[in-house]
């Protein structure tokens, strides 16, 4: 079954291609996250690998190639060598995924809503969203991340010169705490919240801007009848998490680079390494280009973390959820912008009306008319909630009855049935009227109904 409220659909068709966090199934979201997002960090951890050697090592390792640090891992070590921290990392990820997810999606959420009143073209004003929700999103990760980054790269980078060698990550643990104690697990914490925060927001919104960019450029403007197919949505998002990651990459290495050797690198000589220091050393190794240590490799890593993350990112953000009343259970799904791909084994069709809405009735018949031609709904049952009715000027049940020219469905078994949905009324008779009319006890709506 296919359920849509095309009386109330959005002025953009590319506004179909967002899903807000209250509307968000986030139990799905975390745990199918956390699967998708662990195969991919596996994916490419072997880069970051390559990345990290490179930074951390001498000027001799740090001046090969990227491929040639590749090949040597591989000869010297095996291809255990390529996953070092791996285990450590994706674990250990899991909650901390969590939350920076969660933030993410609920600062941004706050941040649409905030806007929306303002004079901002559309582009700017999506940009500003996530960037400020990635700021503050990677504010509140730092506090769990920066820890496990110490960890996870010491042991990626085991062997080095001025490295020191851990079994595991609880002898890792064991070890940098012994030195200045909690304190050392957070070596590197006051760069990372204070650069990479800004980073973090020049990733999200540029990765906002250049989608919604990419969006208008296909003509994904007023028209709302041209819907973006499933592939066209995959790939502009990939093409914008890789532009974002790529942008991201150019500015934040030099950044990434003293980072990562603050804490590594213990054999600093006398008193505690810092971030002046670090940078100093490095200058004084390699000049200007040191910063920019590992840059391939990070470049490589980040333009297709950009675009394996976003693409799963996306995907999981689509809300599923499980409406059950007496003996038919709704599975609901609002993929607005697919709607059209999943019309197969459909057996009943829900379609909304706002009842008060007189001048977009005529759109709302033109929509539904398109959607009973399709082949795939030509057996299916039409359920019309004429919602509102709650209102003084709404158009009661045989006015929209005669609007949305009901009445030339002569092949069709439909029902319409007056709803207000601030009060429930009628809703529960027409659910009636469907489960008594339907083949099958299991329906599954492709998109949320949505009462105003």
């Amino acid at each position: 079954m296919a359920a849509m409220e095309a009386a109330e659909a959005p002025e953009l068709a590319l506004a179909d291609t967002d899903v807000n966090w209250d509307r968000l199934d986030k139990t799905r979201f975390h745990v199918i996250g956390a699967v998708l997002f662990t195969l991919q960090q596996g994916m490419l951890h072997p880069t970051a690998v390559v990345k990290t050697r490179m930074q951390v090592a001498d000027s001799g390792l740090s001046h090969m190639r990227g491929t040639t640090v590749f090949r040597h891992i591989l000869k010297s070590v095996g291809i255990l060598g390529l996953y070092r921290g791996f285990a450590t990392s994706a674990i250990g990820s899991l909650p901390g995924r969590v939350l920076a997810l969660t933030s993410l999606e609920v600062s941004k959420d706050m941040m649409m809503k905030y806007t929306q009143d303002l004079d901002l073209p559309d582009a700017t004003r999506v940009g500003l969203a996530n960037g400020v929700a990635g700021m503050f999103s990677n504010l509140v990760s730092c506090v769990y991340f920066v820890p496990l980054d110490v960890i996870s790269q010491r042991l990626m980078v085991q062997g080095l010169p001025g490295t020191t060698y851990c079994k595991g990550p609880f002898d890792a643990i064991r070890k940098v705490m012994k030195t200045e104690g909690l304190r050392n697990l957070y070596r590197g914490f006051g760069l990372t919240a204070v650069i990479q925060s800004p980073a973090s927001a020049l990733w999200w919104g540029a990765y906002g801007a250049s989608q919604h960019i990419v969006w208008r450029s296909l003509g994904y403007r007023d028209d709302v009848d041209k819907k973006p197919s499933h592939m066209e949505m995959v790939t502009i998002q990939a093409t914008a998490g890789m532009i974002a990651g790529a942008c991201s990459s150019v500015i934040t290495t030099p950044i990434d680079t003293v980072k990562t050797r603050l804490q590594v690198i213990d054999d600093y000589g006398v008193g505690r390494p810092s971030v002046l220091k670090t940078a100093k050393t490095l200058f004084k190794e390699d000049g200007w280009w040191g910063f920019y240590r590992g840059f391939g490799p990070r470049f490589l890593n980040m333009s297709l973390y950009g675009t394996t993350m976003i693409v799963t990112y996306e995907l999981i953000r689509f809300n599923v959820e499980t409406v059950e009343y007496k003996n038919i259970s709704f599975t609901v799904w609002d993929i607005r912008p697919l709607w059209r791909h999943y019309f197969q084994n459909t057996q009943g069709l829900i379609f909304v009306v706002d009842s008060n809405d007189r001048d977009r009735v005529v759109e709302a018949r033109d929509e539904l008319h398109r959607m009973l031609n399709e082949d795939e709904l030509r057996d299916a049952v039409l359920l019309v909630f004429a919602n509102k009715q709650d209102l003084p000027n709404a158009m009661n049940a045989a006015e929209i009855t005669d609007k949305l020219g009901l009445h030339s469905l002569r092949q069709r078994h439909w029902y319409i049935q007056s709803t207000c949905a601030t009060s429930g009324e009628g809703l529960y008779e027409g659910l009636d009227w469907l489960s008594n009319n339907i083949a099958s006890k299991v329906v599954f709506t492709y998109n949320l109904i949505k009462f105003r």
